[in-house]
């Protein structure tokens, strides 16, 4: 394990395209999403995070997040505007929607997983206030769009597109 505790001083890297934080003390990755709109790929896995920011639905680049191994309940339904995710791991959390955990478990439901989130948001289950309050602001924003590569070791890397 390492010891990095916040991703804090990410937040203005607008070229940022992969966080890759695992096996750290992460207890939040809430980060200015906002600005990170080239942002593909979220390594997180094997830390303390409680909570899925909302302000993700925000990264409409974004094709990788990977949250295993932490302490997550629930999926904010602003994850549901990330139309690009093509990866989509969270096994080993406390999620607490059982039709939730099992579609996480089940092999190429990622548009099942949307579908359910984006209706059970608007029946008001499964959504936090603070999630309730940023599904709007994240969901709405565009973003633009482009493809970038992947980090695939178990350490702490950030990789930045060459200009």
């Amino acid at each position: 394990f390492n010891m990095v505790e916040n991703l804090g001083s990410l937040s203005g890297m607008t070229s940022l395209s992969t966080i890759r934080a695992t096996n750290n003390k992460l207890r939040s990755f809430d980060l200015s999403f906002e600005d990170l709109n080239r942002l593909t790929s979220i390594a997180v896995s094997h830390n303390e995070i409680e909570e899925i920011p909302a302000s993700i639905g925000s990264l409409q680049s974004l094709t990788e997040f990977e949250a295993e191994g932490n302490r997550i309940q629930e999926i904010p339904s602003t994850i549901t505007a990330l139309k690009k995710v093509k990866v989509f791991k969270l096994a080993d959390n406390p999620i607490s929607d059982p039709k939730v955990k099992k579609l996480l478990k089940k092999s190429g439901a990622l548009k099942d997983l949307w579908k359910y989130v984006e209706k059970a948001s608007k029946s008001g289950r499964g959504k936090s206030k603070k999630q309730e309050s940023a599904t709007k602001t994240a969901a709405e924003k565009d973003a633009p769009q482009d493809d970038d590569g992947f980090a695939s070791d178990d350490s702490f890397d950030i990789t930045m597109e060459e200009l």
